[in-house]
């Protein structure tokens, strides 16, 4: 019988192996990097019309990207910038995975 928590385990699919980086692909890093290229891909078709006037899209994550810095100068000053590319990818892929 298998166990409830084997959905948990993280599995090595690919593995890069160099004389300096072992760069791992593995099943939890898959579905971040799908959801990473379709929201890259989606910007780049909406942010290729070279407008004067920003497109909706735009505006959405402009609005975000304020958001997400507020929070963190409000949370823990100018330190926290530090972490801002890490809190804003996790912030993404969780709100574009509940959707």
């Amino acid at each position: 019988m298998k166990s409830p928590l084997e959905q948990f385990d993280i599995v090595n699919v690919k593995s890069f192996n160099t004389t300096l980086v072992d760069i791992s692909l593995n099943n939890i890093l898959i579905p971040f990097l799908l959801l990473l290229g379709i929201i890259a891909l989606y910007l780049f078709v909406f942010n290729n019309r070279f407008n004067l006037i920003p497109f909706y899209v735009q505006n959405i994550i402009e609005k975000e990207f304020i958001f997400i810095i507020g929070l963190i100068k409000q949370q823990a000053h100018n330190y926290g910038l530090f972490w801002f590319t890490l809190i804003f990818s996790l912030f993404n892929f969780v709100l574009f995975c509940i959707y």
